[in-house]
């Protein structure tokens, strides 16, 4: 028989993330209550629910009739508590001959081959930054939902990571689905709603610091049905990470209309002949930007000022680059401030940006320590 207490569990995180609270405890568990109800609603939630599958559903209702919510969104929720979850919709037109919806197949192998090019390219360009590596079979795809062509993309997480003092991180399984939605975020404000067919190289870098690349633009282009139809992406942030003010921020609708589809396929050949150039540098640590409980942190890098290797290893270190890293855990931060005590040589690498006057590097492609350090007279 299946054990309900983790499901009771989410189902308790839910409420406290949903307006409500514990009102009283016993020694089996809770009442609870909607804190902003004039009513004395209560609802008994025991400590373990075990094996008793009628106790968890009744409760699930319950809770689910007195948020004002459907039963059925409530299970979903709770099932979906640690999963990112992405919806291309496509507005394909849709026929009855046969007693039930169909679409030219045609269309929907478009919809089917471009999530899955845009979700291979997140992956890539994850994979380049991370430490960790994902695969396609990483991510699952739901079942085709009634109305417009709607196809879900389930992007399981593991728990955020926490040390010793609890300061939590998300998931490194968060950046796939977050990476699709900065990208066509990006996609959308600076390529379709701009109107930009020639990007210049240092939008291309921009836009690549977003996660964009040829291959997720010609993903996008084939979502946009080659009828005059249009098509959206949605996006809902698993519940487990609601704790993280970043996940605020993150989008959870993006707009692809019909008639950008040549445009984007315009920039995507722009992306495969005006390809940012990966740039290599060495040099110390001077300073470290980081904000308690951020999953992010800058490194502000000294380097040689004409960015060659060896032969000029005597210049001064007087330009700088700042590095942003996406941390997967505390001992990656600690290592930061280690080498900046230290003075170690690190080598690093990424696209470089520029921010005003300031080198940028968004997601380093390295990040390390230099094996066998070489003296130099002006250090």
């Amino acid at each position: 028989m299946p054990d309900f207490t983790q499901q009771g569990s989410v189902l308790t995180s839910w409420m406290s993330q949903h307006g409500w609270a514990p009102r009283s405890e016993g020694s089996m568990g809770r009442l609870w209550a909607p804190t902003s109800s004039e009513l004395d609603v209560y609802v008994a939630i025991p400590f373990e629910f075990g094996n008793d599958e009628f106790a968890f559903h009744n409760a699930i209702e319950q809770v689910a009739r007195f948020s004002e919510i459907k039963t059925s969104d409530l299970n979903r929720a709770i099932h979906q508590w640690n999963v990112d979850r992405t919806v291309f919709v496509a507005e394909v037109p849709l026929a009855y001959d046969y007693g039930a919806p169909t679409a030219e197949l045609s269309e929907i192998s478009q919809v089917f081959g471009g999530a899955g090019r845009i979700f291979t390219a997140a992956i890539d360009a994850v994979n380049s930054r991370l430490p960790k590596t994902f695969k396609t079979s990483d991510v699952r795809a739901g079942m085709t939902e009634v109305g417009s062509y709607a196809l879900p993309i389930y992007v399981p997480l593991s728990d955020p990571h926490r040390d010793d003092a609890l300061i939590a991180a998300p998931a490194q399984e968060r950046a796939i689905t977050e990476t699709v939605a900065t990208a066509l975020s990006a996609i959308k404000r600076e390529i379709i709603d701009a109107d930009n067919p020639e990007p210049s190289a240092e939008m291309i870098r921009d836009l690549q610091n977003h996660g964009v690349s040829a291959d997720l633009l010609t993903g996008v282009s084939e979502l946009m049905s080659s009828q005059e139809n249009d098509a959206e992406t949605t996006f809902q942030w698993a519940g487990s990470h609601a704790e993280f003010a970043e996940q605020q921020s993150l989008p959870t609708r993006v707009e692809l209309p019909h008639e950008a589809r040549d445009l984007v396929k315009s920039v995507a050949r722009a992306f495969k002949t005006q390809l940012p150039k990966h740039q290599a540098f060495f040099g110390k640590i001077i300073g470290i930007m980081y904000s308690a409980g951020s999953a992010t942190a800058d490194t502000i890098m000294a380097v040689p000022r004409s960015n060659t290797q060896e032969a000029d290893a005597r210049n001064e270190l007087n330009g700088r680059v700042r590095v942003t890293h996406h941390l997967d855990t505390e001992d990656r931060l600690a290592q930061f401030y280690e080498w900046n005590r230290t003075g170690q040589i690190v080598e690093f690498g990424g696209v470089t940006t520029r921010v005003n006057s300031d080198r940028v590097i968004q997601s380093p492609t390295s990040f390390d320590a230099r094996p066998m350090q070489t003296e130099f007279d002006a250090w």
